[in-house]
């Protein structure tokens, strides 16, 4: 059982109190905190998903735009640069879908 305490400031003195007493408003607050925290998880995972493998998609594209350009010197970089960018999107869909959280 998780302890808080109370600070008794008169005589300089905290004593420890349960957190949860057990009776049903304990749990129905403990289920209320868990639901809050999956609802943050899922929002989280929602940005993840529509900002940053939006974003990640463009640069792909551009990077894509710059190799029929065409310059030897660029090939290797844009090359490694769409593997580390196919990498992140994996990884922000593995991490909004809950798998490696």
């Amino acid at each position: 059982m998780a302890v808080k305490s109370d600070f008794d400031a008169a005589n300089g003195v905290s004593t420890p109190k349960p957190l949860l007493s057990g009776n049903v408003s304990d749990q129905s607050a403990v289920e209320h905190i868990l639901s809050i925290r999956a609802a943050e998880r899922n929002r989280i995972a929602d940005e993840l998903h529509d900002t940053a493998c939006q974003l990640l998609a463009i640069i792909q594209l551009n990077l894509g735009r710059m190799r029929r350009q065409k310059s030897d010197e660029l090939e290797a970089t844009i090359v490694e640069c769409e593997e580390m960018i196919s990498r992140i999107g994996r990884q922000i869909r593995e991490v909004s879908n809950g798998r490696s959280l």
